[in-house]
């Protein structure tokens, strides 16, 4: 019998864009771009996640991205109370509290330190979920998350995707302005969205597909990744996903991260990323008998080597795990 494939893979060329340790980043959008600022900062690098929280909406990202370069900072008549929380339209639930001060606080504080971080970063990596958004039916306002506030409240549609290349033309933009040098990943999240069902979930990726070959096409700093291809059509399976059947589970984010490595990574980072990996196993290995002498030993050589690593790489942010 000949040999036969029982897979398409994904084959991805490698990028002239590399990203470097001591590079800053900046991931924001859905579930999928924490996933992505996770294996960053595991792996050493610069990363910090959006100010805003996880956000699935794509028109409510460049909003909230053009919102972050203005440096328009959120007022009390901006929150909301519902479940005995104060809340952001903007925000993810994250950063509800029940003291209205203590909310405000936070929000203004993480959206300060990330814009002073997007204003020196080397990639803005956005993730998007879906082009369907919610809006509120009393003052018309489109919100990023609905903080549990029952569903007659809101009318629900799908943004054109018209009104979405015009947003992000006008984000992208005002980024080239605040920060010239800042070059952009855009992916699609491989996240289904089966509450809207599955013929909406996929009207909804193809708007967001389109949306993404406009910019790639229109910005030379801009860059597609195929994260949704890489789970909807190369792994292909349900064993990827987890028990909610539709979030990629960690064996799938692995691969699809082993896959943005070899598209953004040179041979030498990856190869800082396999000993940063090995010091973290090391350092989460238990012992079966941690006061004898060869386990001292093992940690004594292992703090060693770990302080020899940060001194010969001190752009590398080392994940702080206590030996």
């Amino acid at each position: 019998m000949s040999d036969f494939k029982l897979r398409t893979e994904l084959l991805l060329a490698p990028s002239p864009n590399k990203i470097f340790h001591g590079e800053k980043i900046i991931c924001m959008g859905s579930c999928f771009a924490e996933n992505m600022h996770q294996k960053l900062t595991e792996h050493g690098f610069n990363s910090s996640f959006s100010p805003y929280g996880i956000v699935f909406n794509a028109w409510m990202l460049a909003h909230q991205l053009r919102r972050l370069i203005a440096g328009k900072e959120y007022l009390d008549h901006e929150l909301i109370f519902s479940n005995e929380m104060f809340s952001s339209w903007d925000h993810h639930g994250s950063f509800s509290h029940p003291d209205k001060d203590v909310a405000l606080l936070q929000i203004n504080a993480h959206f300060n330190d990330c814009r002073e971080k997007l204003n020196h970063a080397e990639y803005l990596i956005l993730t998007l979920g879906t082009s369907s958004i919610y809006e509120t039916k009393e003052d018309i306002h489109r919100v990023a998350n609905c903080h549990k506030v029952p569903a007659q409240h809101f009318t629900k549609y799908r943004i054109t995707l018209q009104e979405l290349i015009s947003e992000f033309n006008s984000s992208f933009q005002e980024l080239r302005q605040f920060n010239p040098g800042c070059k952009i990943l855009i992916s699609v999240s491989p996240v289904r969205y089966l509450q809207d069902g599955l013929v909406d979930n996929n009207r909804s990726k193809s708007c967001l597909l389109m949306l993404s070959e406009f910019l790639e096409q229109n910005y030379n700093f801009v860059e597609y990744f195929p994260a949704f291809e890489l789970l909807i059509d190369d792994l292909r399976d349900y064993r990827f996903v987890k028990e909610d059947m539709v979030h990629p589970n960690s064996m799938a984010i692995h691969y699809i991260w082993q896959k943005f490595s070899n598209v953004f990574f040179t041979k030498e980072t990856q190869a800082l990323n396999e000993e940063i990996l090995s010091f973290q196993k090391k350092i989460k290995h238990k012992p079966l008998f941690p006061n004898s002498e060869s386990s001292i030993r093992f940690q004594n050589q292992l703090k060693k080597d770990i302080a020899l690593f940060k001194l010969q790489h001190p752009q590398v942010l080392f994940p702080e795990i206590e030996i």
